[in-house]
């Protein structure tokens, strides 16, 4: 029986949630768990202005890779970079190199006074080691990856 009413309606569907609380958790969870990718895309859609399409594209282009430290996604989720004051997407990186350059507010200025504090206490032992494994240097990767800073973004 349809109620008319919008309030009463409000009020049934209300005390029906709360007297079917397991099949509404159930359901809930079956729905979010058949239409994830939907969500995802559309709640990044709703941050970065990047379409699903756009998104593989840029993947695409960057070879797999982030757009930020050149390393390979494997297991780890892609993230959309975008600039934060104009919205303007800049690129695919992973979430640790996403969450840096949040700490860092994207001030180029506070980046080039955090290389300058690092290169202080660097030690050449360490330095071409990044998680056991060695990196080549930046004019290298540059030229084997064909990236560049205006490329990704």
């Amino acid at each position: 029986m349809p109620l008319l009413d919008p309030t009463a309606r409000r009020a049934y569907t209300r005390a029906w949630r709360i007297a079917n609380k397991s099949r509404v958790r159930a359901y809930n969870t079956a729905y979010r768990k058949k239409h994830a990718r939907k969500d995802y895309d559309k709640k990044r859609f709703q941050l970065t202005g990047v379409t699903p399409e756009q998104f593989k594209a840029q993947l695409k282009k960057q070879c797999g890779r982030c757009a930020l430290c050149l390393r390979l996604f494997g297991k780890e989720a892609p993230h959309a970079d975008h600039d934060h004051v104009t919205k303007v997407f800049r690129g695919i990186i992973h979430r640790n190199c996403n969450v840096g350059l949040g700490y860092f507010k994207d001030d180029t200025r506070l980046l080039k006074l955090a290389i300058e504090y690092l290169n202080k206490f660097k030690d050449d032992s360490s330095r071409k080691q990044v998680n056991n494994v060695r990196v080549p240097p930046i004019r290298y990767r540059v030229q084997r990856w064909g990236m560049s800073g205006s490329s990704v973004g």
